[in-house]
């Protein structure tokens, strides 16, 4: 993983077309450092010619060959000849010794200076297609350059990197320990300034609104304490009043409006950073493969999609709470202050500090009960999600009153905690409402005897009363302030968790593999020597035989081979491997195994997750609607591949839009040089860049084309007599008859609305309808009655036709319409024929479920 990780950091390895790669480099120094990281230091060269010291050593005049670092600290040349890679030890001319790394890089620094030069200041390179940062690198590392080079790699630096590991390990955990709170705050902050940045007009004009609000609230004391010293002075200065009133009314209607917009901007900014989070974190969720979600409970994913993000977003509301309070104690302070004697200031002194210090630590006592609660109240949330989730089951088994014991026992840990916090709130109200009452108390009264002594008059009593409000207050909104926004944080990190994840396939360009493979109308299926282990990977698997025995396989070396539009029953009992090659046909969890499976002559793990499944029609005898109407439920795939096709066509017109006018123009003179070897350099790169472009463009347009076959296809569904025509072969029309809205009648939520065979019945419309060129179905009738059993067969082998059909059964009843029978047991594949071969002289597995009428 460390070379792979490294490789793709610091170069880009973009394919030529040649059974070879270009390798794009940040900068020479970069280059060199890949020594710490898997010893590549060199790439295919095609169309580098000003390598004159090591041609010599490739057979093929200069092309197709890689140099690695040895064992011995010298470098061997890895060079094609005749279709097969092999390698030399490279030789020092001048004292016929292996060449050190130093003079290596000597003498491929200029090398390497060239071929930054060229292609970094290229068009070529600059254009959207070859833009690495925009994720648009055509195939990384292919599987052959990966099975060749990689696993020689990793020869050469297992024992140092297992050594460097071990200690850097141990460093880690100690360093993590330390500052893993720390990271993760700073990370959160930096995280969520990041997501503001989109809405930094909004928040630009929400924070001079903010300062201005309160800038214009602190003037406002100043301006009552004149109004109070104008009536209690000469009669002469009750002549401007009115003036002063009207200063003071039109302070306060510019207070009041520049809170007005203030507020507008903040919310507004948060309703959109909320829509975007929530956006981002369910296309993240629903990209996920499936062991992320046996991970990953429903009610957490649920409660952080709504609570945490809600609560994340308002990080602006208590950022502006926060800025405001600190500009009220702060200008509060300093004009408190200023207004006070000396004297008053000083019999405050000691009071302030002391109050200081208890809300500080009684504010982090706060701060701990209240993640308590919330941790509490999370684990009673996840539980009760699960339970009304799986009602029907806890229903079956009659748990109800056992369900109701438990939430309780929840409700009571949760109680217990909130009467904790009930308390510690309330001291919170005490402890603010005894001191700040006592602080006024005190002000008053010394306030009046500095008035009686004329060391202070009554409207500057008033103005100090009022920042001292302001000042207090705004020590404790900042306090309030610094845990919400840290409670904020909390929550945004568990949001970032997920949308963080790393991109899959779901987010993968369909490459010309996956649309020559749609075109090839060849949808057999082989498997060869297939073998799995669910507790183990691929090296596991070809681990040395000794181990083997120790291990549990799903299944082991399985081998068959199903023609194009013919169809299979593989029969066998519980446990036996059947729903592991339904899972691995269908790519559900990028299972590892041994062995090769193909669909038509394409490896199923060059083709693309989502052109796969576009293809594939799976039932199990689980069906599953969703909470729609009939009709919405049977249009569902189509609606589904519109917009997958859709997001394709926009990844490829937005990170690489500059290719069709490329294209256009790709008889266009090249820029001229007056460095030959540079010229060449460009040629050859150009007509790799040529080609990628026309592959591109080959697949811009069969999206575009097959996007429009699914519109009309959705188009004429809507009106045609396909529907109608699947209603009657599935009986569905019978008791569709009996609802007033017909088709257009809600199933409700998991089709409780239908009984189990109207639920299955649909189900398996809403497969059969969308002509998938590959069937697999599981125990399609498992929980049929008879005669809904026989509705069901006589459709699907109506819709079995012109399709390549798995089927995974117990019932023998469909073992007569079906071209081959496999037998499978305890993961291996025992019998796999045509029917009639294998009916003629079936195994003793398969003799016995016949015998009995029943797979075991």
């Amino acid at each position: 993983m460390i070379i792979k990780r490294h490789l793709i950091n610091y170069y880009y390895l973009i394919n030529n077309n040649n059974n070879g790669y270009f390798l794009f480099g940040q900068n020479v120094r970069n280059v060199r450092n890949c020594k710490n990281y898997g010893n590549a230091l060199y790439y295919n060269n095609v169309g580098i010619n000003n390598i004159h010291t090591y041609k010599k050593y490739s057979p093929s005049g200069g092309r197709d060959f890689f140099f690695l670092n040895n064992k011995s600290g010298g470098m061997t040349c890895y060079y094609k000849s005749m279709g097969i890679y092999k390698n030399i030890n490279i030789k020092d001319p001048n004292n016929n010794s292996n060449i050190k790394y130093g003079i290596m890089r000597k003498k491929g620094k200029n090398i390497f200076n060239n071929m930054m030069n060229n292609y970094t200041h290229k068009k070529c390179f600059r254009s959207h297609l070859f833009d690495p940062k925009k994720n648009s690198i055509i195939d990384n590392i292919k599987d052959k350059f990966n099975e060749l080079f990689m696993k020689r790699i990793g020869e050469n630096n297992n024992n140092n990197n297992n050594n460097n590991n071990n200690k850097s390990n141990n460093n880690d955990n100690n360093n993590n320990k330390n500052h893993n709170h720390k990271s993760n705050n700073v990370s959160s902050l930096k995280d969520l300034f990041n997501i503001l940045k989109k809405e930094r007009k909004y928040l630009g004009f929400a924070m001079f609104c903010l300062i201005a609000s309160s800038l214009g609230q602190m003037i406002f004391p100043m301006c009552i304490s004149k109004i109070i010293n104008m009536y209690g002075g000469k009669e002469e200065s009750l002549k401007y009043l009115t003036n002063e009133i009207y200063k003071t009314v039109l302070l306060i209607i510019g207070i009041s409006t520049f809170s007005f917009f203030r507020i507008y901007f903040i919310e507004t900014s948060i309703e959109k950073i909320t829509r975007r989070l929530r956006t981002h974190f369910f296309e993240k969720v629903l990209n996920q493969d499936v062991h992320f979600f046996n991970k990953q409970k429903t009610g957490e994913l649920i409660n952080r999609l709504s609570n945490d993000i809600e609560i994340s977003s308002k990080f602006l509301i208590h950022l502006s709470f926060g800025i405001r309070n600190f500009i009220s104690a702060l200008i509060g302070g300093i004009c408190a202050l200023h207004i006070s004697p000396r004297n008053l200031f000083q019999s405050f002194l000691l009071p302030v500090s002391g109050c200081l210090l208890i809300g500080t630590t009684y504010a982090k006592f706060v701060k701990k009960i209240s993640v308590l609660k919330q941790e509490k109240l999370s684990s009673c949330i996840d539980f009760a999600s699960e339970k009304i989730h799986n009602i029907s089951n806890v229903r079956l088994l009659n748990g109800e009153s056992y369900e109701k014991k438990e939430f309780i026992n929840y409700l009571e840990d949760v109680y217990k905690i909130g009467k904790k916090h009930s308390l510690v709130k309330s001291g919170n109200h005490f402890l603010f409402f005894s001191i700040i009452s006592l602080f006024l108390l005190h002000l008053i009264y010394y306030g009046n005897y500095l008035i009686a002594h004329k060391f202070i008059n009554t409207g500057d009593l008033f103005s100090l009363i009022m920042y001292s409000l302001f000042c207090g207050s705004g020590i404790q909104g900042m306090m309030h302030a610094i845990g919400d926004i840290q409670k904020c944080l909390g929550s945004c990190s568990k949001v970032l968790q997920i949308i963080k994840l790393p991109d899959n396939n779901f987010h993968n360009y369909w490459n010309k593999t996956s649309i020559d493979f749609l075109k090839s109308n060849n949808f057999s299926i082989t498997f060869h020597n297939v073998s799995f282990s669910y507790d183990n990977t691929k090296d596991n698997i070809n681990a040395n035989i000794n181990n083997e025995r120790n291990k549990k396989f799903a299944l082991k070396n399985v081998s068959f081979f199903l023609p194009h539009n013919k169809s299979v029953a593989i029969v066998g009992k519980s446990g036996s491997g059947k729903t592991t090659i339904l899972n691995l046909l269908t790519k559900k969890n990028d299972l590892n195994a041994s062995g090769e499976i193909c669909v038509g002559n394409v490896p199923i793990n060059k083709i693309n997750s989502a052109v796969l499944r576009s293809i594939v029609g799976v039932i199990t005898q689980d069906p599953f609607l969703f909470n729609l109407t009939v009709r919405e439920n049977l249009m569902y795939p189509y609606k589904a591949y519109e917009e997958m096709l859709k997001e394709q066509i926009r990844l490829i017109e937005q990170n690489q839009g500059a290719f069709i006018n490329m294209i256009n123009n790709e008889n266009t003179k090249k820029e001229k040089n007056d460095d030959d070897n540079t010229i060449n350099t460009y040629d050859s790169e150009q007509d790799i860049n040529k080609n990628d472009m026309k592959n591109t463009y080959e697949i811009y347009t069969f999206l575009l084309k097959e996007l429009q076959k699914v519109q009309e296809e959705i188009k004429n569904n809507l009106s045609s007599d396909k529907m109608k025509n699947i209603y009657n072969d599935l009986h569905i029309d019978e008791f569709l008859k009996n609802h007033f809205n017909y088709d257009n009648m809600n199933v409700g939520v998991n089709g409780t609305s239908l009984s189990g065979g109207q639920k299955q019945r649909i189900y398996l419309a809403q497969n059969l309808i969308k002509n998938n060129k590959i069937l697999i179905l599981d125990e399609p009738t498992s929980s049929l009655d008879k005669l809904s059993e026989n509705i069901i067969n006589k459709a699907l082998i109506k819709y079995m036709k012109d399709k390549t059909t798995i089927i995974f059964t117990h019932r023998l009843d469909l073992l007569n319409y079906v071209d081959y029978i496999g037998v499978i047991e305890e993961g291996q594949i025992i019998q796999f024929d045509k029917r009639q071969s294998v009916l003629q002289k079936p195994c003793p597995i398969l003799k016995k479920i016949l015998t009995q009428g029943v797979s075991e």
